[in-house]
């Protein structure tokens, strides 16, 4: 009774009670951009990201996603950081302090012939695409690795901008470096193409269906690729593209025991595409 008497009296002299004020609203995070550039400055190359929207229902973030496939010119430096051919030149050496860099160079010419300057990165093993994922990311302080499984279906799917995930052969011969398109008479046989060659898709990424095969994560106890790859007929191409590793088979041409863990002789048609988490 007291207290009701007392908040009365307090009312009547003009001490209105009132609900305590809530927190200001707070701003809504910037949008994040469509796209950026990457400069890996110890080896002074760049390449482009871009923006793919996740499917919250599917458990699946929005990533920035490779608008090309690893190329040579990404590539190459980093695998030869430690050989004489770089020497002790900064860019080695900036390689070699961190100990993200491959166990062994590649046997022969791994490039194939096909070319170099703007040309998909071929042969390399689940192990040395993912190394690589390690390295790029403590150098640039970004988180770059190859997709899951998952997302890249998911990226895929979104490529196709509605449309059916089987390619037409129409929208093959548009998109696609694959057995159809990928013959080269001056080589004398098929081979890749340089990225960016073919139409971008939905999303502005090119080749995911055809040029190399795109390593994956999250497969259980096998390592695969995804997307077709130049030698791929058109019902392989795309989501139906699917590929596990076999060590005797994609090496089998490899000279010396223990065969190399991080470059495959026999599989000339295996690639792979960075991902990075915003």
């Amino acid at each position: 009774m007291r207290i009701c008497a007392l908040a009365a009296l307090l009312a009547g002299c003009g001490f209105e009670q009132k609900p305590a004020a809530s927190p200001p609203p707070q701003p809504a995070p910037p949008p994040l951009p469509r796209s950026f550039t990457q400069t890996v400055e110890v080896f002074q190359v760049a390449f482009d990201m871009v923006l793919v929207p996740g499917d919250e229902a599917k458990g699946i973030k929005a990533l920035y996603v490779g608008k090309h496939e690893v190329t040579w010119d990404e590539f190459m430096p980093w695998v030869y950081a430690g050989s004489a051919e770089i020497g002790d030149k900064p860019a080695a050496s900036v390689v070699r302090k961190k100990r993200l860099c491959p166990s062994a160079l590649p046997y022969g010419d791994i490039t194939r012939g096909y070319g170099t300057d703007r040309f998909p990165a071929l042969s390399m093993s689940w192990l040395s695409a993912d190394t690589y994922c390690a390295w790029l990311s403590a150098e640039t302080g970004r988180s770059y690795r190859v997709p899951t499984n998952r997302e890249w279906e998911h990226i895929f799917r979104l490529s196709r901008g509605g449309a059916a995930t089987e390619l037409s052969a129409a929208d093959a011969e548009r998109l696609a470096v694959f057995e159809v398109n990928s013959f080269d008479d001056e080589n004398g046989d098929y081979q890749t193409r340089r990225v960016g060659s073919m139409d971008p898709d939905h999303l502005g990424l090119y080749d995911l269906s055809g040029n190399v095969a795109e390593w994956v994560s999250e497969t259980g106890d096998v390592h695969v690729v995804r997307g077709g790859h130049f030698r791929s007929p058109l019902e392989e191409l795309g989501v139906r593209g699917w590929l596990v590793e076999d060590q005797a088979i994609w090496n089998m041409n490899y000279p010396n025991e223990p065969k190399n863990r991080c470059w495959y002789v026999d599989a000339k048609w295996v690639g792979f595409r960075l991902v990075c988490e915003p």
